[in-house]
């Protein structure tokens, strides 16, 4: 078994979660998604903006265009996906029916809306980790994770446990599960530019 406190100091942790200015920025957008998601009827235009919104955040502009070129009647299908997925806190349903509408919200985005919406039940699960991690399924075994419902489970079961042995281990509160891939999501990119450089 590895020892993760190793790594995963309280110091390097707290750099690597969100800033205040960052938090702050994080809430704007989780807001304005949240009051979206509690209308009763499906509004385009402020759906799409809210989108725009995440993509910027997360720094995938390229798919702006295919949420433009998108139909009222789709888009209202991702947001009820979304909708549900919130309601039930389980991504599941968001990622088939999302991915299944070949719009090209790939798991990268729709895992961000449900992240920014509810950070204790959801992370982000976008390249960075889906080509750099392997998740052990079973003993001395591992997985590429990969971009579909189950990989996402696992990834997320997998994040809640060295979540949890990371504050044990330092004695440190715990934080909410978007906010922990956060601050490895960062370690991690950190990492991969070390090597590559």
């Amino acid at each position: 078994k590895i020892d993760y406190s190793l790594f995963l100091t309280r110091e390097v942790i707290k750099r690597s979660v969100p800033s205040c200015r960052s938090q702050e920025k994080i809430q704007l957008i989780a807001k304005r998604l949240m009051k979206c998601f509690s209308n009763k009827e499906y509004d385009h235009s402020e759906f799409v903006n809210c989108l725009n919104d995440v993509a910027d955040w997360g720094r995938i502009q390229r798919i702006k265009g295919k949420l433009k070129k998108t139909n009222s009647r789709k888009m209202n299908a991702v947001w009820k996906a979304f909708k549900q997925s919130l309601s039930d806190k389980d991504a599941r349903y968001a990622i088939e029916k999302i991915s299944s509408l070949k719009i090209g919200l790939g798991i990268a985005m729709i895992t961000k809306v449900l992240r920014l919406c509810n950070p204790e039940s959801f992370m982000v699960l976008d390249s960075v980790f889906y080509a750099n991690l392997k998740l052990p399924v079973v003993e001395n075994q591992n997985s590429a994770i990969e971009k579909t419902s189950d990989s996402y489970d696992k990834a997320c079961k997998a994040f809640r446990t060295l979540q949890k042995e990371y504050s044990r281990a330092n004695s440190y509160k715990e934080l909410q599960l978007g906010d922990f891939e956060f601050a490895i999501y960062h370690l991690l990119k950190e990492a991969l530019n070390t090597v590559r450089n």
